[in-house]
């Protein structure tokens, strides 16, 4: 419903037009990269399907001349749902209420704009009480993902970079871990609740990418990097797509011997 929204919405008095947008959004928006998580239970679902309706709701607020209020309400709706699916997702509130700044200067109407103004206020609200909300173990596995498999991930002197975080260097033997793969210093080990988890704020590390900017350009180019990775891949080798039975059972074997420690 949110592909065909979008697709009803922004089509064109061009039939090759609209047959080329209708076959790119197949194409690219119903990879089996994005499909495969409503075979789970992540929150990337449900943020999938309403980043596409609060995207459609959007872009017709902006081309049309005269919005009705009923376009307008239904933008903020999904915009509040993308932003409440899940914690990660709540800055997604914010973008989106900068993006309400341009609307409210393309509407004349009081109705209109009075809309836009309490939309754009209830979404900052209830965005801002979801992220202050999110539960305590969240925070602790973000600490140590930006950390250990952020700032520490790569670097030449990951000793260097906890001393200007005023954090123990010997935790430096972590670097490169995430939270659930095994680390010499267990993850809930008690050091890391008391020079990690208790003493690191996000503050912090935007304080320290501050000061080192070649380390933050590092990690941009990074990201950049694996931008157009959709896939998911175990050992370097990506394992969602159309494959031949005896390849999956190929892969299947390779990861029980890895397992067992089978060469």
């Amino acid at each position: 419903m949110a592909l065909y929204v979008i697709v009803k919405l922004n089509k064109t008095n061009n039939k090759v037009i609209n047959g080329l947008l209708v076959a790119l959004v197949i194409i690219v928006f119903v990879d089996v990269g994005y499909i495969v998580y409503f075979n789970s239970m992540y929150g990337e679902a449900v943020a999938y399907i309403f980043l596409f309706l609060t995207m459609a709701f959007g872009i017709q607020l902006v081309r049309q001349k005269y919005s009705s209020v009923w376009l307008v309400i239904l933008f903020y709706v999904w915009a509040l749902l993308l932003a409440r699916s899940k914690t990660q997702y709540t800055p997604a509130g914010f973008i989106v209420a900068l993006l309400a700044i341009r609307l409210w200067f393309m509407r004349k109407g009081a109705v209109c704009r009075s809309l836009i103004v309490s939309g754009t206020a209830l979404l900052l609200t209830l965005s801002f009480i979801c992220y202050k909300s999110s539960p305590a173990w969240i925070d602790k596995i973000n600490i140590y993902q930006t950390i250990f498999y952020g700032i520490l991930k790569d670097s030449p002197h990951p000793e260097w970079d906890l001393r200007d975080l005023d954090v123990d260097p010997t935790l430096a033997v972590n670097a490169g871990t995430h939270f659930w793969s095994d680390a010499v210093i267990p993850q809930e080990d008690s050091r890391l609740y008391k020079e990690l988890y208790g003493k690191i704020k996000f503050p912090d590390i935007a304080k320290y990418y501050l000061i080192h900017p070649e380390r933050l350009w590092s990690k941009l180019e990074a990201t950049a990097d694996y931008a157009w990775i959709i896939r998911s891949s175990i050992e370097g080798t990506a394992f969602l797509g159309n494959y031949e039975n005896r390849t999956i059972q190929h892969w299947r074997h390779r990861r029980r011997s890895f397992r067992f420690g089978v060469a």
